[in-house]
């Protein structure tokens, strides 16, 4: 039996790159989520990577002052980087810096009040990094919207009349046993410093007896980290064609999202391979693997709680949903993001 997908000219997952994958689901990405084209510094300084050569087009400042001839040879070659990056004529750095990462910890809400009492103390040495804790979602405010798969909900009793109970069905509407915590940091290096660097968060059993699961995602675009309320991040384990994915359900609600709600759609757009090279700008698993292998994640911020009810009972987007449940079967969560302080 003809595949009616191919007939129209999609492709399958398998049959492409993992970045032309990605690219298929969202359309064109920027140049700078190629870590071919925009490597990542590993200090987290915004300096040139190694053996860096500007192309030809790119505007080099040429210095004719003399130098001076007590110089070292070091310090010439980090004068001539800093040349070949910036142009000060007109005042714009060649190479923009990235928008940054987010660090989504998940932790058992038992440990609530260890996990605020640690943030305490890290909260001076996040800011000192450039880092800012964005909120806790504490577990009455994690929600599932779909999916469930490594998220323990409780087994909410129902009454159906007559004296009989049961076991709630509708997980979406249940509490989960999780809270998280949401930090923002300009660049990866430090963010994995800070985790596995930090008195209390290092530790493999903390908060106790529990554990935290942590990822790093990488950001897309910049956003104002100040004013985001409420994150919905959204896991693609498989998506049989992405290009249909793409046309009916990833164009129309970003721009949904962005003209008729108050949110800033698709701040991630990452995938989750395991790699080793540090600067390519994928999902990085710090620690626990909630997260599946080899999937595609999205994270989006609204406004408020109540913006996300409009946007998933809207029938333009419960119309792009049944394409979406045609070909990948996604876990969606909201997290609502409170003041982490005690």
């Amino acid at each position: 039996m003809a595949n009616p997908f191919l007939e129209k000219g999609y492709t399958m997952p398998y049959q492409i790159s993992q970045n032309k994958y990605r690219e298929q689901v969202f359309g064109h990405l920027p140049k700078y989520n190629y870590p071919q084209q925009r490597p990542e510094p590993l200090a987290g300084r915004n300096v040139p990577p190694r053996n860096y050569r500007p192309s030809s087009d790119t505007p080099v400042y040429q210095d004719k002052t003399p130098r001076n001839y007590y110089d070292s040879p070091r310090q010439q070659q980090q004068q001539e980087q800093y040349e070949q990056r910036y142009n000060p004529n007109g005042g714009q750095d060649v190479m923009k810096p990235h928008p940054g990462w987010v660090l989504l910890l998940r932790f058992h809400r038992d440990g609530e009040v260890s996990v605020r009492r640690a943030l305490t103390m890290a909260a001076k040495h996040i800011d000192s990094d450039g880092g800012r804790i964005l909120g806790l979602a504490r577990s009455y405010s994690v929600r599932l919207r779909e999916g469930g798969d490594a998220w323990v909900t409780f087994g909410g009793m129902r009454h159906f009349g007559g004296g009989n109970w049961d076991v709630q069905q509708t997980p979406s509407q249940d509490d989960t046993h999780y809270a998280v915590l949401a930090i923002y940091y300009p660049s990866l290096s430090r963010a994995i410093q800070w985790f596995d660097r930090d008195s209390c968060f290092k530790q493999k059993d903390f908060p106790p007896p529990y554990t935290t699961d942590c990822i790093a995602l990488p950001l897309s675009s910049s956003v104002d980290t100040k004013f985001c309320k409420t994150l919905v991040m959204s896991e693609y384990p498989r998506i049989s064609h992405p290009e249909y994915f793409r046309d009916k359900f990833s164009i129309p609600t970003q721009e949904m999202m962005r003209t008729r709600f108050r949110a800033t759609p698709y701040v991630v757009k990452a995938s989750s391979i395991p790699v080793d090279d540090p600067r390519q700008r994928v999902a990085r698993h710090l620690r626990g693997s909630w997260i599946k292998r080899n999937s595609i994640i999205t994270l989006s911020m609204f406004d408020s709680l109540n913006e996300t009810h409009r946007y998933f009972t809207d029938p333009e987007y419960l119309k792009c949903k049944e394409a979406q449940d045609r070909v990948s079967a996604p876990t969606t969560v909201i997290m609502d993001l409170e003041d982490w302080r005690m």
